[in-house]
């Protein structure tokens, strides 16, 4: 759930909790839980577990809010900082402030004792916090006589710390330990064993004044200044964006001297009006503190405000202090709206009235009220926000209402906030201000079933388990008999990881009261109704539709006696159902599905490269033909001939070396034959294999910048002469893809697309590789995508044309018939840039695959923002006759393809077996060959 993925926030705020395991035999496995959100448990070993707060939550808690601001809270998603959140669980004993805690750092260099200024967040900042307090408590034993034991010193800071509040917005008591309070600690082993506090009374040693700033994350991003004698309100009139004016101020005292039980309250008096405090910490607004000194919010210059501070104990003032702050100037503007005022929690199925106030706000255009989808609350909480519902506002202030419907995603976190400009629907075009977590409430934590166990191919229970294709089944336990009110039980299977953004997490409504379905990103894959409340089923990956190289979250949803979900989702344990993963962490460089004769080119971990056999038909791979240890050498797969049991390979040991062309007999893992090409001479583009007439084909570029064909004879392994490509029409350099007409043998050549803008068509150069002719075959597009041959006279290119960058294109599937070079009816795909055409003439059908699905924005020179947070990139089946789609596919990774060998070219990163109608390409990170059927 970090902000690097588009990972949605649950009712839980970000994190899970880590509680307290009875013994060793008990505690979890972090092996088993590291990709599931069930609780970890974790023995206590007398050490101090931190948990981290935040003292400046204007997130869930509005400085200006009509709930009482919590001083000290637990840092979530939804408050703080809101980049990170806390552990919390029962094994958590203390917490301390985590948000931009300052801190020194040794420099990495020449100068290694130079010193800098940093900021740092989380528990890494509230960890050294709380072993400071630590060393503080037991130096001050050893002076009043007490030899702590670490026990002891635990408990002294527990029993003196402060309370730490949990978000209204959240589900359940987030339990960070309370907050070091080292005065109090102090006190209390000063003060002996009884912790009554010293005699001396209460005194006001010291009085902090701090004002936040927000610099980013729409809130979640601020400075605090702590200049106890002026505040700056960044007047944008001179050059400051005038977030100060809405920076709440909190002034803190530190009080000695209290007694143990004494009932205190803390007081700031402005003019005649009284700010009221339970705790030393005392937030109000630049615009609270002077309108209560009778002072204009407009200024341009400073203003004195007298305002005194005091301390109370059962209603008599024990302390006091009198001061004089200087408030800058401000012109009453600043850049970013302010949260709309939004109730912390309501009711599933209701409607939620918020109010705004945009007063002051620089840069409005057409402002709207905005609503997200479920989880991903914020446009600053991840790098993809969409607006589930939204309306125009017409007044500087007013109230509006979001009627329940808009809430589609079910219970859980939603956003609330202002587009302030340019919204339109397109999120990279819109300034956003910032947004109100609410959180809808269906059901809570305590009606949450446990999370499923699955046993997969090892034959281990837990919360991970991994599958493959040729063994799809696994076990799945699972009990809803907690959730009142539960007659069945359900299991929910995630959209497919991982996500083009990395994510793993992909359910979008994070312990929901619905399946996963919001209506703006890929829902869950499946779902099956179980047999009673609890006990274990057994289940086929394969048969549940679920995609292979693909990992899924697995949670258990309790239905009533009408089948409707009750409670809450549980939390999610980890399914992983592969293909069949490379050896020894290798990745896959390159293959060739060829039945028996299959091979894959992989990278090893030791950083050399190696050709294996491989089987498609259980995903498993065999020994090694060929290899090469060098760090930086590459083979390329150029394909594979079955019926002469042959593979023909470019092999170059290391960047920049001399190719080397290699045939090799897949039968005896023998090699046949090789040439070797010089550097100098030739680069490698691109190369493919003629099965039907045991030829290969390989296009270079040659030192003079000329297209050349070398034809390689997979027999005898030997290479013909290379022959000049190039048309006398066509400018040398321009074929980077290549195909082979099986039923003539003839190569042909077109241009591939640039990155940018591309225009305008190509002549199609012939190349028979028997007389060495070269002619021309038609013209077709010069912005090909993907180039291939239906084996049966007829080309067929994929190309999308644009004359702008900021113009969507339209793929099209352009055919040419290489008989009478006539160019026949397009097909018009979709919108959008595709990646690999894959042609199965025998069944006439293409295989066109996309980054991502349909929807895709489209700016500068690359595709740009997917909305889908839970996207992947996807397989459209095409009829070639009638062109129409067949079938749509999720669940892929899209790349290019094609180690440091290919220059420009596109290889055949979708391959296709016309017989079984079953395609392959490259599994996520290139760690296996995935399937899939046409």
């Amino acid at each position: 759930t970090r902000l690097y993925t588009p990972a949605s926030v649950g009712p839980d705020g970000g994190s899970t909790p880590t509680d307290t395991a009875k013994n060793e035999a008990s505690a979890t496995n972090i092996g088993d839980d590291a990709s599931s959100t069930t609780p970890s448990k974790v023995p206590d070993s007398g050490a101090i577990a931190a948990g981290g707060t935040t003292l400046d939550d204007t997130l869930a808690t509005p400085a200006d809010s009509d709930r009482a601001p919590q001083p000290t809270t637990a840092e979530t998603r939804i408050s703080g900082f809101g980049v990170f959140s806390s552990g919390f669980g029962t094994r958590v004993d203390l917490s301390a402030p985590s948000d931009n805690i300052i801190a020194f750092s040794h420099s990495v260099g020449q100068n290694a004792q130079a010193v800098t200024v940093s900021r740092n967040g989380g528990t890494s900042a509230s960890a050294p916090e709380i072993a400071a307090a630590a060393a503080v408590v037991l130096q001050a034993g050893r002076l009043a006589g007490h030899k702590l034991t670490p026990a002891q010193v635990r408990d002294v800071l527990e029993r003196t710390g402060r309370a730490v509040a949990t978000p209204p917005q959240i589900d359940r008591t987030l339990h960070v330990g309370p907050q070091i309070d080292v005065t109090a600690a102090v006190e209390d082993v000063l003060g002996g064993k009884t912790g009554k506090g010293t005699r001396g009374g209460a005194q006001l040693d010291r009085l902090s004044v701090a004002h936040r700033v927000t610099t980013g994350g729409l809130g979640g991003t601020y400075l605090e200044t702590t200049d106890p004698n002026r505040i700056d309100l960044g007047d944008k009139a001179s050059g400051g964006n005038g977030e100060g004016l809405v920076g709440p101020v909190t002034f803190a005292g530190d009080v000695t001297g209290l007694r143990a039980g004494e009932k205190v309250q803390y007081t700031l008096t402005v003019g005649s009006t009284v700010f009221r405090s339970d705790t030393p910490a005392i937030r109000v607004t630049p615009t609270q503190l002077l309108d209560a000194a009778g002072l204009p919010v407009v200024s341009t210059t400073d203003r004195n405000i007298t305002y005194t501070y005091k301390v109370l104990v059962g209603g008599h003032v024990r302390a006091s202090q009198e001061r004089t702050l200087a408030v800058g100037p401000s012109d009453g503007h600043y850049v970013e709206a302010t949260a709309p005022h939004a109730p912390a929690v309501v009711k599933n199925g209701s409607s939620v009235t918020v109010s705004y106030d945009l007063t002051g706000v620089t840069g409005l255009s057409d402002p709207q009220l905005v609503l997200s989808t479920v989880g991903h609350w914020s446009p600053a909480s991840g790098p993809i926000f969409s607006a589930a519902w939204h309306q125009s506002l017409t007044g500087t202030t007013g109230t509006v209402t979001i009627p329940a419907s808009a809430f589609t995603g079910g219970s859980g976190l939603y956003g609330i906030g202002i587009a302030q400009s340019a919204f339109g629907g397109n999120p990279q075009y819109t300034t956003y201000g910032e947004f109100a977590p609410v959180r809808v409430a269906g059901s809570t934590a305590a009606e949450r079933p446990d999370a499923p166990t699955l046993t997969g191919a090892g034959g281990v229970r837990g919360h991970t388990a991994e599958v493959t294709r040729s063994a799809p089944s696994f076990g799945l336990g699972y009990d809803v008999r907690g959730v009142k009110g539960a007659a069945y039980a359900q299991v929910e299977f995630s959209a497919p990881a991982p996500t083009l953004y990395g994510s793993y997490n992909t359910f979008t409504n994070a312990n929901g009261t619905t399946l996963d379905n919001d209506g703006v990103n890929s829902p869950s894959t499946a779902h099956r109704t179980l047999p009673g409340l609890s006990g274990t089923a057994r289940l086929d990956a394969l048969d549940l539709g679920l995609t292979t190289s693909s990992q899924y979250g697995v949670r258990i949803l309790a239905l009533d006696k009408n089948h409707k979900v009750i409670g809450q989702a549980s939390p999610l344990s980890t399914l992983a159902l592969d293909d069949g993963p490379t050896p020894q962490g290798s990745t896959v460089l390159s293959f060739a599905a060829a039945g028996a004769d299959s091979v894959a080119a992989l990278r090893t971990a030791a950083g050399g490269t190696e050709v294996r056999h491989y089987s498609t038909e259980n995903g498993t791979y065999g020994s090694v033909i060929t290899s090469d240890s060098g760090t930086g050498s590459d083979y390329e797969v150029i394909g594979a001939a079955p019926a002469g049991r042959r593979v023909l390979l470019v092999h170059q040991a290391s960047q920049g070396a001399d190719l080397r062309v290699e045939t090799w007999n897949t039968a005896t893992g023998t090699l046949v034959g090789t040439k070797t090409l010089p550097a100098a001479d030739y680069t490698f583009v691109v190369g493919r294999v003629d099965a039907t007439h045991d030829r290969g084909a390989l296009l270079l570029r040659a030192a003079d910048k000329s297209d050349v064909v070398l034809p390689v004879d997979l027999e005898s392994g030997s290479a013909g002469a290379p022959i000049k490509a190039d048309p006398s029409d066509v400018l040398p350099g321009t074929y980077s893809v290549l195909d082979i007409d099986a039923s003539t043998g003839d190569v042909y050549l077109a241009k591939g697309a640039p990155i940018a803008i591309c225009l305008g068509g190509v002549q199609v150069a012939r190349v028979n590789l028997t007389t060495g002719s070269v002619t021309g075959a038609g013209s077709m597009s010069g912005c090909s995508h993907g180039f291939g041959s239906d084996g049966d006279g007829t080309l067929y290119n994929l190309s999308a044309t644009s004359v702008s960058t900021k113009i969507v294109p339209t793929s099209v599937i352009g055919s040419l018939n290489t008989l009478t070079g006539a160019t026949g009816s397009s097909i018009t795909v979709r919108k959008e840039v595709p990646v690999a055409l894959a042609v199965d003439g025998k069944n006439q059908l293409a295989v066109v695959e996309f980054p991502a699905p349909e929807g895709t924005a489209y700016f500068g020179s690359q595709q740009g923002l997917v909305l889908d947070n839970n996207a992947t990139a996807q397989m459209l089946v095409i009829d070639l006759k009638t062109g129409t789609l067949v079938r749509t596919m999720n669940g892929f990774t899209a790349g290019g393809h094609g180690g440091s060998l290919v220059h420009g070219g596109l290889m055949n990163s979708v391959q296709l077996d016309p017989a079984t109608r079953t395609g392959f390409t490259y599994g996520a990170g290139d760690g296996q060959i995935q399937q899939f059927s046409y």
